[in-house]
């Protein structure tokens, strides 16, 4: 019958035909109406209908599904955009703003920190701790140079006050002297010619015991009254008694200060004395302050051009070696209080004081902010180093002469790959 569609085998079930349709079969199957006999017409046409339908939506989401299989990511997104309100697509475009920024400013800072801990911190570490390992060694060398010229100005406070009369006040001198020592421990030995004792001269050094710590002044002279001083107190180097030292042409060749000059030292661009007065409040308070009252015109000091040696004595328990230290020897001259400034200034006392240099070499000079490979040197004007890390290399001997020489930068083995760059900052 047309009305009616038998099948071979068991009849199929709703549940069979739908699975049958979504298997993608060729055959036509029928979905049964249980309500319905199987040769009445109207049932006939309705599940052929029922089953054309099914298997035509199948058949469509086969192939939906095939098409949105073969869409790529971006048609996608923008099916999916094309569905949004304006108001979600604001919303949206906001939220990728802000996403952008928060990426974008997070890798600026990762970036700028990275930056900051790899290279501005290490160049302002290098700048800041440089700069200061470098000051403190200026301020250190300068404090040890200062002691020469603290000697000095006890002496001459001395001479110019009355309190030491001559080269015969040895008591006095041995007083003044001691306590100037206290303060001075880089000062090695004195050397001084009074006016009234021509051509003699004095020489003074002190020791510090090792075990008491007690100060010991030792005078020498090289006149024929050196008895007089202990069985130790005749000088037997250079010179020879009866002669004047090398040393006393510099002292006499020294520029003489002048009235102006000391009006300057004082703070004072002109006027007719030659003490200024300084006007200094303290707690609301003035007093006047005379700032160098024994001064005079006619006085001169100045460092040797060329560092020398001293011999350091034995000590400890190195009882038999003694070791020639490098030294700094301060010239000075201090003038008759009535020199007129119309000749050569007439001496009241001349001296020579050298400086030890040992204590500045090793690590008294060294930062250990500056690391392994940071080191600092003092050298003078002609490049000679005065301080090292390494002391031993200071020095060098000259085959020829037989004579200790200090070593210029570039002659140090630790300094020798940098020292050229150096070589400018060095007179010539």
């Amino acid at each position: 019958s047309r009305h009616a569609l038998r099948a071979r085998g068991p009849r199929p079930t709703a549940r069979s035909g739908r699975r049958a349709a979504a298997g993608g079969g060729a055959m036509d199957l029928a979905v049964w109406n249980s309500t319905l006999p199987p040769n009445s017409p109207v049932g006939g046409r309705n599940e052929g209908k029922e089953s054309m339908d099914l298997i035509r939506h199948h058949r469509e989401a086969e192939e939906a599904e095939k098409k949105e299989k073969q869409k790529t990511w971006s048609e996608k997104v923008w099916e999916r955009l094309s569905e949004l309100e304006s108001w979600q697509v604001a919303l949206l475009v906001f939220g990728i703003t802000m996403l952008a920024w928060c990426f974008a400013t997070t890798g600026i800072l990762f970036v700028a920190a990275l930056r900051y801990l790899s290279r501005i911190v290490n160049i302002d570490r290098s700048t800041y701790i440089t700069a200061g390992a470098v000051d403190w060694a200026k301020a250190e060398a300068s404090r040890l140079l200062l002691t020469a010229f603290q000697v000095r100005d006890h002496l001459r406070a001395a001479v110019r006050s009355g309190l030491l009369r001559g080269s015969w006040d040895t008591t006095t001198l041995e007083q003044i002297l001691a306590s100037a020592f206290g303060g001075a421990q880089f000062v090695h030995s004195l050397d001084l010619i009074f006016a009234d004792s021509m051509p003699s001269m004095m020489i003074i050094s002190h020791t510090v015991g090792n075990s008491t710590g007690d100060l010991r002044v030792t005078m020498q002279s090289n006149s024929e009254n050196c008895f007089l001083f202990g069985t130790d107190g005749c000088f037997l180097g250079d010179p020879p008694p009866g002669e004047l030292p090398s040393w006393l042409t510099a002292v006499t060749a020294l520029h003489p200060l002048t009235p102006e000059d000391i009006l300057e030292d004082a703070g004072v661009a002109d006027g007719p004395k030659m003490r200024s007065e300084v006007v200094v409040e303290v707690d609301d308070e003035d007093f006047e302050e005379e700032p160098s009252p024994y001064e005079f015109p006619g006085d001169a000091a100045a460092w040797e051009e060329v560092p020398d040696f001293v011999l350091e004595p034995s000590t400890g328990d190195s009882l038999f070696v003694d070791t020639w230290s490098p030294a700094y020897r301060l010239l000075f001259r201090l003038a008759d209080p009535g020199w007129g400034g119309d000749s050569t200034p007439t001496p009241t006392l001349s001296g020579r004081i050298a400086l030890r240099l040992n204590l500045l070499s090793g690590a008294r000079l060294q930062d250990d902010r500056l690391g392994d490979s940071g080191q600092i040197y003092l050298c003078d004007r002609q490049g000679a180093v005065l301080s090292s890390p390494d002391p031993k290399e200071l020095v060098t001997l000259r085959p020829s002469t037989g004579r200790l020489l200090m070593r210029g930068l570039s002659e140090l083995p630790s300094a020798a790959p940098w020292a050229a760059a150096a070589a400018p900052a060095f007179a010539s």
